[in-house]
Order: structure tokens, then sequence, then C-alpha cells
């Protein structure tokens, strides 16, 4: 599976060739980029979304980010960003921040 970037802020996800997904990145703030609007095939299983947040928390790092913003909608993804090192940093909106590590 691999990032394709298809204009400014949209992204899609592809699995040999074959689209299985979109998503958004906006730009929040110098080096902070909010996830928004993630949609996967219904195919797609659950150890392919955690593999489609390691792919984003790579392109993340090498653009530079310093850190990945996420809303959660669901305790389903609230367990894959804890899994994916995302930290709750506002229970009320549930806010969850990865900080990009930098190699």
């Amino acid at each position: 599976m691999y990032i394709e970037k298809a204009k400014s802020e949209w992204y899609h996800l592809k699995k040999a060739e074959e689209q299985v997904g979109t998503f958004r990145i906006m730009q929040v703030g110098n080096g902070i980029g909010k996830i928004k609007q993630l949609e996967v095939a219904r195919h797609v299983s659950s150890g392919e979304i955690l593999h489609i947040f390691e792919l984003i928390q790579t392109y993340a790092e090498k653009e530079s980010m310093q850190e990945l913003h996420v809303e959660s909608h669901s305790a389903a993804l609230d367990h894959v960003l804890k899994h994916q090192q995302f930290q709750l940093h506002d229970p009320i909106r549930r806010l969850w921040i990865y900080r990009v590590n930098h190699r």
C-alpha cells in the first residue's frame, strides 16, 4: 500500500494501483497537519488501517511535519490512535496528537 498525492491537501491510498481510500492533511499551523476525512473501502481490514496510519506517519516525517492531529469519532479509532503512539490531548474534543519522530 502507498500514498499518492492527488491535489493540494488530498491524498489517495493505493494498493497495487487500486484506490482503496482517500484522506486530507490540512495545515493548521507551522509544521502541524490535521488528518481529515479518512475514508477507506469496505474490504480494507483492521490490520490495513494500522498500516495506513503508519504510512501517513512516515509521510509526515518525510514532509518534515512536527505534529499530526486527529479528532476521533469512535472508541475503535481511539484504540488505533493509541496503538500508533498518538496522545490524547483534549478529551472533550477527542483530539489526538502525534509528535513526529525525525530520525
